[in-house]
C-alpha cells in the first residue's frame, strides 16, 4: 500500500537537480519523490510505499532483552555459597560483569547477607 502527498511549487533553475538528489536519498526508505511539470504549476509528489517504509524506520535495534526473572538478594546470597561467579550470574541470567558490578553495589551498601529481601541489583 501507498501514500500520497503533493505540493504546488515555483520553479527555480535548481529545482530539477535538487529533485534528483531529493528522490535519490529517499528511495532507500521506499519514498519516491517526483516533479510534474504543467502548464501553469509545476507539481512535487511524495510517493511513500508503506512496506519499505516501515521496514526502513523500524529495524528492531539493540540487543534482545532476555526472559530473566528477578532474583531477591537472599536467593542470590545463598546460591553464590556453593557455587562461582559464572554459575551464580547464570542463575541470575546476567552477564558475569554485571553480576560483579551489582554484588559490589550491594557489598558496599552492606546488604549482602542472608535477610536482604531487596531484589539483587537495585
Amino acid at each position: 500500500m501507498s501514500d500520497f502527498i503533493g505540493y504546488m511549487i515555483q520553479k527555480t533553475p535548481d529545482t530539477e537537480v535538487d529533485t534528483a538528489r531529493l528522490s535519490e536519498l529517499l528511495d532507500k526508505v521506499g519514498i519516491k519523490v517526483n516533479l510534474i511539470n504543467r502548464e501553469t504549476v509545476t507539481l512535487l509528489t511524495f510517493s511513500i510505499n508503506n512496506e519499505r517504509y516501515e521496514k526502513a524506520t523500524k529495524r528492531n535495534a539493540g540487543r534482545n532483552k532476555k526472559n530473566t526473572r528477578v532474583r531477591r538478594t537472599s536467593e542470590v546470597f545463598v546460591y553464590a555459597q556453593k557455587h562461582t561467579v559464572a554459575q551464580t550470574a547464570e542463575f541470575c541470567q546476567i552477564s558475569v560483569r554485571t553480576y560483579q558490578r551489582r554484588l559490589k553495589e550491594v557489598r558496599d551498601d552492606g546488604g549482602w547477607n542472608i535477610n536482604n529481601n531487596g531484589y539483587f541489583g537495585e
